[in-house]
């Protein structure tokens, strides 16, 4: 029992100090006061669509993958999709995804943003042969943006599917992963 709420507070610990840290740097580039900022809670942050194109169209890579890129703002927060191919991957790859703003500047769309994605993770070789490895993982981000661009710097943590042989034996196990991105996007 007393390891069970030492791991609560110890969690509870890191939120805290993650959402400091998202908090400070949110106040360093929106010119938001740190005070301001460390007021928003996790999801009662709202898009501020007034500052925002409809659309975004761009490029950008994520780890390998060099890919093209749209974005769309939402109420609901930001969706958007990746369409690209990996340096030594096999064919096209793709991801898609979603952010909501965490920690945003007031009248501003620009700060700290949470979300996830589905879609290929890395490219890799099993038997000899290339593929591009499914999967899923959760991301944060830094967006700054404007009618004319929008700027995305994101890091993601998440998994990639496991290969097997075609006989039901799983050789390559699921992969931990870590991704790093960058898209530019104008806005149309």
């Amino acid at each position: 029992m007393k390891h069970q709420q030492a791991a609560q507070q110890g969690f509870k610990g890191l939120v805290f100090a993650l959402s400091l840290s998202a908090s400070a740097l949110a106040a360093a580039q929106t010119g938001v006061t740190t005070e301001q900022v460390m007021g928003f809670r996790f999801f009662e942050t709202k898009p501020y669509l007034k500052d925002m194109s409809r659309v975004y169209v761009g490029a950008g890579f994520t780890n390998d993958l060099i890919h093209g890129y749209t974005e769309a703002p939402t109420r609901y927060g930001n969706v958007y999709a990746k369409v690209g191919r990996f340096f030594s991957g096999n064919g096209f790859a793709g991801q898609a995804g979603w952010r909501y703003p965490y920690a945003i500047g007031e009248n501003s769309s620009s700060g700290v943003y949470v979300g996830g994605f589905v879609g290929h993770v890395s490219s890799d070789s099993y038997a000899g042969n290339k593929y591009n490895r499914l999967g899923a993982a959760a991301e944060l981000s830094w967006l700054r943006a404007d009618k004319q661009r929008l700027s995305v710097i994101s890091l993601g943590l998440g998994f990639g599917q496991g290969k097997g042989d075609g006989m039901g034996n799983n050789k390559d196990r699921p992969t931990p992963v870590i991704l790093f991105g960058y898209s530019l996007g104008v806005g149309l």
